[in-house]
């Protein structure tokens, strides 16, 4: 079977166009998403907010229905394209952006920031300090910064799996790296043609570092933001964590 290499463009199309619509039940949670970011954050009509890893562009366009000002920034410009051409559709104003998030370089602009489904980790801990001090310059004072990371105490299954997708075959290889906690993972699609779809060599088993909630807590210090409250998901009414140590994600909120 031909085997074909792909870069990160290609994998954020597929895992948050072509994977994600096939979720059960994905539009009622980024309704429950939005709502909870509205209600946390304060959001009012005229505030403006950025989304860091924004993906396909779905929170920004429901918030801006409620009248905030969006922009979403993205490193691949194929979901930056869908989500330009989803806006339109829908009749929204959004601006999306491709960028990427460690570059940034905004001050004093936003009143909201988040960063959803497990964006920040992506990088070094020098860099994702880096970044939290970048979105701190591009908060307006007392700006809120919303972002949630997987709960560490809650690990999945680790090992292989294979997912019937799109009419094709997906295998996930999953692995956690105590020393660099570090999770790590390797995708093989095997589409409908039978063409085997890889990841390049230059994003194979990056993975993203997990932290626990204190060591959050000690960077947003560094970088200038104050921690106000942790969250075990995105439900209404909110469940503060760690009650609820159990929940799959954990739910920070800070300010500068």
């Amino acid at each position: 079977m031909k085997s074909i290499p792909r870069d990160w463009n290609w994998w954020a199309y597929f895992w948050r166009v072509i994977h994600r619509q096939k979720l059960k039940g994905i539009d009622k949670w980024d309704e429950m998403v939005v709502r909870f970011i509205i209600e946390i954050l304060g959001c009012k009509k005229g505030d403006r907010l950025m989304d860091l890893g924004c993906g396909s562009g779905e929170h920004t366009r429901l918030l801006a229905k409620y009248g905030i000002e969006c922009t979403g920034i993205d490193i691949a410009p194929s979901l930056i394209s869908y989500a330009k051409m989803k806006a339109r559709n829908e009749n929204v104003k959004v601006e999306y952006i491709v960028n990427d998030m460690r570059k940034i370089d905004y001050e004093n602009e936003f009143d909201y920031c988040i960063m959803i489904s497990g964006t920040f980790g992506f990088f070094n801990d020098k860099e994702n300090q880096r970044l939290l001090q970048r979105i701190k310059k591009a908060l307006r004072p007392e700006g809120k910064l919303l972002f949630d990371i997987r709960n560490p105490i809650r690990k999945p299954q680790y090992g292989k799996s294979w997912t019937a997708i799109d009419d094709g075959y997906l295998l996930m290889d999953i692995k956690f790296n105590n020393k660099t906690k570090r999770e790590t993972c390797e995708y093989y699609f095997i589409d409908k043609t039978g063409k085997i779809n890889v990841m390049s060599k230059d994003i194979s088993r990056k993975g993203n570092r997990l932290y626990t909630l204190n060591e959050i807590k000690s960077m947003l210090n560094k970088s200038g933001l104050q921690f106000l409250n942790a969250y075990g998901g995105f439900q209404l009414p909110p469940q503060e964590f760690p009650e609820f140590s159990k929940s799959f994600n954990i739910v920070i909120i800070a300010t500068k």
